[in-house]
């Protein structure tokens, strides 16, 4: 009975994947667009030496209402001070900014062939983003040819900047080398001159050799894995992975960790605190 079930679920992924790679998605190639931004918080907020950021993959936006609630319920999310999302549209990105108070800017990739929407990252912050900037990264998937993105932003606290990127990965269909292609072209887009950076999002490292590569590369230049430790971050059935990270540079880790109780996405929210050196 056992194996008559998982076989059963194994047949109904094949052949949903089938169903959707049948139809490609329409990537969005344009450097500055679509772009989309709103200014939600009402006063900015006082510094407190701490920067509280998360990083959340909220699976094609489809339990959005119970994302939203999940960022503003569970500590130590509630109230973060910058939000990195993924698999994001417009309207459902402007909805959790508007009610939670926060700045955000989003870009998105493409339209997902999955649900016909767009799909991209969102940066959500409590103070103002003063740049953002769409960096395309190489290759088209191999299943429905979508083309993954990452958001660039700056972050204005007042007594210092941010540069922060919101990132998403390709998929495992797509191979390592692949992925790590396209994080170089991350690590590269980023000002070296920037002393302060965060790079936070999803990743797909499906392995342990997977993220001991991308760990080695990031730390080449000089960054910290924040988020290390935490175990896996994507409830995929039966096992899950590590698939999301947060890397910082010119920050010193006070603590990480993530929502188990959440549900509204196949991702778990991760998030760090951090400290400037």
């Amino acid at each position: 009975m056992i194996s008559k079930m998982i076989l059963q679920v194994c047949l109904t992924g094949f052949c949903a994947a089938t169903l959707i790679s049948c139809r490609t998605a329409v990537n969005y190639l344009e450097p500055f667009s679509p772009r989309y931004s709103g200014s939600f918080t009402e006063n900015i907020p006082v510094f407190n030496d701490m920067l509280t950021v998360v990083s959340f993959n909220i699976k094609f936006s489809d339990k959005i209402s119970r994302a939203k609630f999940e960022l503003n319920a569970y500590e130590p999310i509630k109230n973060a001070d910058i939000i990195l999302l993924q698999e994001m549209d417009n309207e459902d990105t402007r909805l959790i900014a508007k009610a939670l108070r926060y700045n955000y800017v989003y870009y998105p990739a493409n339209i997902h062939p999955h649900h016909n929407k767009d799909f991209g990252n969102a940066v959500l912050a409590k103070w103002p983003i003063t740049f953002d900037n769409k960096v395309i990264l190489p290759f088209e998937g191999s299943r429905i040819h979508t083309r993954r993105i990452a958001l660039l932003a700056v972050v204005d606290i007042g007594a210092f900047e941010v540069f922060v990127c919101s990132t998403h990965l390709a998929t495992l269909w797509s191979g390592e080398e692949k992925r790590m292609l396209q994080a170089d072209t991350i690590l590269n887009s980023i000002p070296e001159d920037y002393p302060l950076v965060i790079v936070g999002g999803d990743f797909n490292t499906l392995t342990g050799g997977n993220l001991e590569n991308l760990e080695e590369k990031f730390t080449h230049y000089g960054y910290i894995r924040a988020t290390k430790g935490l175990g896996k971050t994507v409830k995929a059935w039966p096992f899950g992975f590590r698939a999301d990270h947060i890397f910082s540079k010119g920050f010193q880790l006070v603590e990480t960790g993530k929502v188990e109780e959440s549900r509204a996405s196949d991702h778990i929210p991760i998030w760090v605190k951090l400290i400037r050196e």
